[in-house]
């Protein structure tokens, strides 16, 4: 039985599996933690924040129902959402497929194609014998005004250690910035995280 941070009983059950995405071979791949969430109520957002950061795995995804009679095992459509330990993230791809395996082979949900409900829109998956196969949406990034360019410009250069971008686009869905260099560069980035240093850029003319 799950309780609150009021230390209030919820009445409702929920399952955890551990699923490990992209592997045929136990304790490999890339894993991720499934929770369903049974019963007739939902759970408040912060209970799945923590939840989360108990089971401390990159991405936690929460499977609701659409409605409270639906089922996990008969139902085709639900609700989907995915947390890392800190915070909750717009799309995560091997929680998806873990939160569909866990559908199809765990819970012996009989459906061709599942249907998730989420942020980002609706996600398919299909169960092709003992494989799944995703539908994702294509989220196109768009370019940025003038007024953003300029400001995005100069901590750009920063970034890139002085080479000039031609191009800037912004994807809002993904919160993804998409910087493009003169094509006559060979360059070598490495993905710079909140408060840390610069990363070495190796840029050589060709």
């Amino acid at each position: 039985m799950l309780w609150d941070e009021s230390n209030v009983k919820l009445g409702v059950s929920l399952p955890i599996f551990i699923v490990d995405a992209f592997t045929g071979q136990p304790l490999s791949g890339n894993p991720a933690a499934v929770c369903l969430v049974e019963g007739r109520q939902d759970i408040p957002d912060q209970t799945k924040q923590s939840m989360a950061s108990e089971l401390n795995l990159s991405e936690t995804a929460i499977v609701t129902k659409i409605r409270m009679e639906d089922r996990f095992d008969t139902a085709s459509q639900f609700r989907l959402r995915w947390f890392t330990p800190t915070r909750e993230v717009p799309l995560c791809g091997h929680a998806t497929l873990a939160a569909a395996a866990v559908l199809f082979f765990c819970c012996n949900n009989p459906s061709g194609k599942l249907k998730f409900e989420t942020v980002g829109g609706v996600l398919g998956a299909r169960k092709k014998g003992r494989t799944i196969v995703l539908d994702f949406p294509a989220h196109r990034p768009v370019p940025l005004d003038a007024t953003l360019r300029a400001e995005a410009e100069p901590l750009v250069r920063e970034i890139m250690r002085g080479l000039e971008p031609v191009d800037l686009a912004y994807c809002p869905m993904t919160k993804d910035l998409l910087i493009r260099l003169e094509d006559f560069y060979s360059r070598q980035v490495s993905r710079r995280s909140p408060g840390t240093e610069t990363p070495n850029i190796k840029a050589n003319k060709k």
